[in-house]
């Protein structure tokens, strides 16, 4: 079996696992805790996630690498990193605490975030960069599952309704408590007992090396944290409620950019290497597959919004609809970007990425600041599509300096299809064959403009399966 199938299965047993495991556990957070109460937790997780990035600069992307480079476990350098990780989490629980109870007081909002930071001690002693750099995917894909097991467990046994509020973010805690002993314990029989030790040079080292890329990943992510945040200062929980029900659905289509990256950054990083003339062609096959997967997804998630909402939250959520019909705009984005961020990245632009990332969260921010008080989550909503857009448009450019990209009108004939879909689907919806009518003409449009050919895709075959 070829390396990159072989990353495809481990993502589909513990990432993909654990969090279709975790999107149970929302759906029933948000039905027991109705938007307000859920709106509560989703602002705790969006500050974890900040605080998070702050705690692991960068140190599962880089360490993994390290690790890969290294042949035995080096304990020095894997027991610096997570003493490391601990003084941040520790500094970092400290100044939260301080900070919410002066600014929230004794409110459940706070109580909550206080207890979703505490999580960040457990996740600093994760060793899953390590295995993963180490190519032993079993034990990270087992901890994310036990992770999640444990979570949901105490979730549907001790959420019974909005009072119970806080036993959401005391199971991640102790889920996150489980998947970092078990991962420690698989660590100390295969390759021995740590060295967690003070060592305020490698410390220092470590953080030197991590912060550029961590200051990338806490741009990148600013799309899923900050827009909980700055909705719950403007408008309320509530809203936040509905804001999160909507992105955690959007989120289950992303899957698709999980395992495209897991399989695309390897492939088109050796081509950029070793063949780097034959990356231009590589470029523009995937294009046209994602093009041609993708703006038929995003119609039919656009169209199926009322139903898919409906089925999965119930009533009260219906504010949802709209917002999760806007963000379908930032899943097509989404993929459609990982085709030059991995280009980027494999081109070893990781400074220029940061650029891109950077001016990406300027506007993202912005747009959050100036459209949440006008339109509340449509707003935030429209902000997230427009930060992506941009970060897609200068991803674009600063491909171009990498290699040599076809011309857009590969598109074409997807974007006219999708028009055509998009249109045959709203005029028959009454007869309720609308999406299927429009689907197949959009797979006639497509074949009439070339499509993608029989010998396209047993090229890709050939380079990811």
């Amino acid at each position: 079996m070829k390396r990159p199938l072989r990353n495809v299965l481990a993502f589909l047993l513990g990432d993909a696992g654990s969090r279709l495991i975790g999107f149970l556990i929302t759906v029933y957070l948000a039905r027991v805790l109705n938007p307000s109460g859920f709106g509560i937790l989703n602002i705790g997780l969006a500050v974890l996630g900040n605080l998070g990035l702050f705690a692991n600069p960068g140190i599962n992307v880089l360490e993994a690498r390290n690790a890969a480079a290294s042949s035995g476990a080096q304990p020095e350098r894997t027991g610096g990193v997570l003493v490391t990780r601990l003084l941040l989490a520790a500094g970092i629980c400290a100044g939260t605490w301080l900070i919410v109870r002066v600014l929230l007081a004794s409110t459940t909002t706070g109580d909550v975030v206080l207890l979703f930071v505490c999580s960040l001690v457990p996740m600093a002693l994760f060793l899953d960069w390590f295995f993963q750099g180490k190519e032993q995917m079993g034990p990270v894909s087992v901890s994310r599952l036990l992770n999640y097991a444990v979570y949901g467990l105490i979730v549907f046994v001790m959420v019974q309704g909005e009072a119970d509020v806080l036993f959401a973010p005391l199971g991640f805690l102790l889920g996150n408590c489980a998947a970092a002993l078990f991962l420690l314990v698989v660590f100390r029989r295969r390759f021995g007992q740590l060295a967690l030790r003070w060592q305020p040079g490698l410390v220092k080292s470590v953080l030197s090396e991590n912060l550029p890329v961590g200051a990338a990943m806490f741009l990148g992510q600013l799309v899923v944290n900050l827009p909980p945040i700055v909705i719950g200062a403007i408008v309320g929980t509530t809203e936040v409620g509905m804001f999160g029900a909507a992105m955690k659905v959007a989120f289950l289509f992303l899957l698709v950019d999980r395992m495209f990256n897991t399989l695309f950054l390897p492939v088109v990083t050796r081509y950029l290497a070793t063949r780097a003339d034959e990356t231009g062609l590589l470029l523009s096959v995937t294009l046209k597959v994602v093009t041609l997967v993708m703006l038929p997804l995003a119609i039919a998630g656009i169209f199926l919004a009322p139903w898919l909402i409906a089925t999965v939250y119930g009533a009260g959520y219906e504010r949802g609809i709209l917002l999760f019909q806007m963000l379908m705009a930032y899943v097509f984005l989404t993929v459609l970007n990982s085709v030059f961020v991995c280009t980027v990245l494999g081109g070893g632009h990781e400074r220029q990425y940061v650029r891109i990332m950077a001016a990406g969260a300027a506007v993202l921010a912005t747009a959050l600041v100036v459209l949440t008080p006008l339109a509340g989550g449509a707003g935030a909503a429209l902000a997230v599509v427009i930060g992506e857009a941009t970060v897609v448009m200068l991803s674009v450019r600063e491909t171009r300096t990498v290699v040599g990209l076809p011309g857009f009108g590969i598109l074409l004939w997807p974007l006219i299809g999708a028009g055509v879909m998009a249109g045959a689907t709203l005029a028959l919806q009454p007869v309720g064959a609308g999406l299927t009518v429009g689907f197949l003409l959009y797979l006639v449009i497509v074949r009439a403009g070339g499509g993608v050919g029989r010998e396209e895709f047993q090229y890709l075959r050939e380079r990811f399966v």
